[in-house]
């Protein structure tokens, strides 16, 4: 009798859930379905523009909060604005009737079902909220407007994927392509371990064709943003400062002793530090740029590091290292302590270095090899912040070219010359030993205040 009365319950309940999920007023069509049905815990999906993904995330969110009781769900995009103007708005207007009106916080945008099930929404530029997520075990956290984020690797990994091991939680990736760069990007791969689901916006039974047919009247086809907001491609922006073909890829050369070796480093204390070697001969019009290479939060000695790996193959006599002025302090340690002789790059006219560079590309005489494929992805994003040449437009990766542009400038400089006299350390030019030591002091403060500096973390 007993038995009999639990299986009466879970009956019960199981038709009280599945007359919940019926009053959500939007119906899923296919591709949405199988993005809610399926079992995996990691997913991505890559959409074009209008083609319901934001329902999506709600009606995936509702299911979950439905299905189970005292679950707790996140909801993030990328300013607390969007949130609250995207999901926040349309989430009220589709729950209308189905949960009380008190169960909605307007002042930490949050919802609490009947049954115990919470949904937070943030906006990944408020650090605050983000942050707070460290202390909540999520059952499902939905990112939307992926593209976007200079960061999502940062969200992703060091914020969002600890809060799901608790519960085994499942996390939603969504947006529309954006350059082909970044996490986002490198997710919807084969080999991410993300299951990935795309459609297009003919695909959304909601959008008729006469409004697509509108929305499409706003793109040139020739257009990157039409192949990514239509077609969702990732592609390149049309305006790339630096522009390449077929011609300028080779899988790999080798080169015999005419050939010297310029190593461009550039070092960033909290962005990603990079290292770029660039091959030329005086015998020879090409260059070649045969590694690249970039990791965010090293060390000096992990640059040294990094050095030894990526110069092995190369005889020391035929080896140049060239480094942002600006970092001083890397360049003596990298003298002093690791004993590589350090060279200041002469960043002037930064506007004719590109020129030299775009025009080698145009002739085919500058090539890349398939290990420094990552500076051919940030050719694919960079661009000039508008109406300013010589700065990049804010939150774009720069970094590997940035070292390639110190080894490209000196390459070329000295192709026919006598190189530079190499870098001797500060301390070095005085043979008193209590004033080597006040400078070693000095200088290791100086790193010590670089490397903290404003330790607010920004995930934007």
């Amino acid at each position: 009798m007993i038995k009999i009365k639990r299986h009466n319950k879970a009956l019960k309940i199981l038709a009280r859930r599945q007359t919940l999920l019926e009053r959500f007023p939007v119906k899923a069509f296919p591709h949405q379905r199988s993005v809610m049905e399926s079992v995996a815990k990691r997913k991505l999906v890559v959409c074009s523009r209008r083609a319901g993904k934001t329902t999506l995330s709600l009606a995936h969110i509702y299911k979950t909060m439905i299905n189970k009781p005292g679950c707790k769900c996140a909801y993030l995009a990328l300013t607390y604005k969007s949130a609250k103007r995207i999901a926040w708005t349309e989430l009220k207007k589709y729950l209308h009737g189905i949960v009380p009106v008190d169960a909605f916080s307007e002042s930490d945008l949050s919802v609490t079902f009947p049954n115990g099930s919470t949904l937070f929404l943030a906006g990944a530029d408020n650090v605050r909220s983000v942050e707070g997520l460290r202390g909540i075990s999520l059952d499902l956290a939905v990112v939307d407007e992926c593209a976007s984020y200079a960061k999502l690797e940062d969200l992703v990994q060091d914020i969002i994927q600890p809060t799901l091991i608790d519960t085994g939680g499942e996390l939603l990736l969504i947006g529309t392509p954006g350059p082909p760069y970044g996490y986002f990007y490198e997710a919807h791969k084969a080999e991410s371990g993300y299951e990935v689901t795309t459609w297009l916006t003919d695909q959304n039974p909601h959008i008729s064709a006469e409004a697509l047919a509108e929305m499409k009247t706003r793109y040139s086809p020739n257009d990157p943003a039409y192949r990514r907001e239509m077609l969702a491609e990732f592609a390149s922006a049309e305006d790339a400062v630096f522009s390449y073909t077929d011609c300028n890829m080779i899988e790999s050369i080798e080169l015999d002793s005419d050939w010297k070796y310029i190593v461009g480093i550039d070092h960033g204390v909290r962005d990603d530090s990079s290292i770029a070697i660039v091959a030329n001969s005086r015998f020879h019009e090409h260059y070649y740029v045969m590694d690249a290479w970039s990791k965010p939060g090293m060390q000096i000695k992990d640059i040294a590091d990094q050095l030894k790996v990526m110069t092995k193959q190369y005889p020391a006599n035929q080896l140049w290292y060239v480094y942002d002025s600006a970092a001083l302090t890397m360049a003596q340690e990298l003298t002093a302590r690791f004993g590589f002789p350090m060279i200041p790059a002469k960043k002037q006219d930064k506007n004719g270095n590109i020129a030299r560079c775009n025009n080698l590309l145009y002739q085919g005489l500058l090539k890349v090899t398939r290990n420094a494929s990552q500076l051919l992805n940030e050719f694919d994003v960079l661009v000039w912040k508008e109406g300013i040449k010589e700065e990049w437009k804010d939150n774009l990766p720069d970094h590997v070219t940035d070292a390639w542009l110190y080894a490209m400038k000196y390459a070329y400089t000295h192709k026919d010359g006598e190189p530079d006299v190499k870098y001797v350390p500060e301390w070095e030019k005085t043979r008193d030993p209590r004033e080597q030591a006040k400078i070693r002091q000095q200088m290791e403060k100086k790193e010590m205040e670089s490397l903290w500096g404003d330790a607010d973390r920004d995930y934007m």
